[in-house]
């Protein structure tokens, strides 16, 4: 008890004889309220996304606790579900997605190499060479000869554009 009552006495004189700090860079603050808390659109905009987010969690997370609860009273094996474990269940499901989806977009770059470019945290699908008419039949005329029969069929394929004239 006593080394309690010292400690306080410690922290009280310590406290006492502190001047006042500043901390940070000194900035004018405009006086008016109503200029402090205005918000431009960028933050309104931001606001509106993240509160959009949390009622969705928070739907979603009290529908998966009234499924489980009714599915409970046929299932004697399944607990009860507390709102805050169906949250951590919403939210648990929620990043193994972006999971799963991640490496399926890592993936897609991994089969076709070169063709997908880096656009800031995601793909976009790059200017690569376009197929010319040409290449196009000639595609499409391998597809139909392997269909009809199981014979190879050759077709010549202009490398330049002096037959294009």
């Amino acid at each position: 008890m006593s080394a309690r009552v010292g400690c306080i006495a410690t922290l009280g004189v310590f406290f006492a004889l502190t001047s006042l700090s500043h901390a940070g860079m000194p900035s004018v603050l405009p006086e008016d309220i109503r200029t402090v808390l205005r918000l431009n659109e960028e933050p309104q905009q931001r606001i509106q996304a993240i509160s959009f987010f949390l009622a969705a969690l928070a739907l979603t997370s009290f529908a998966i606790q009234i499924l489980w609860n009714y599915l409970a009273r046929d299932f004697q094996r399944l607990p009860k579900l507390s709102y805050l474990r169906a949250v951590s269940l919403v939210v648990l499901w929620g990043a193994l997605f972006v999971i799963v989806l991640t490496m399926i977009s890592r993936a897609r770059e991994l089969m076709t190499p070169g063709e997908w470019k880096k656009d800031g945290l995601t793909y976009k699908l790059g200017e690569g060479d376009a197929l010319n008419d040409d290449e196009v039949d000639v595609i499409q005329a391998r597809g139909d000869s392997a269909n009809e029969s199981n014979t190879t069929t050759t077709v010549a394929v202009p490398t330049s554009n002096e037959g294009q004239r």
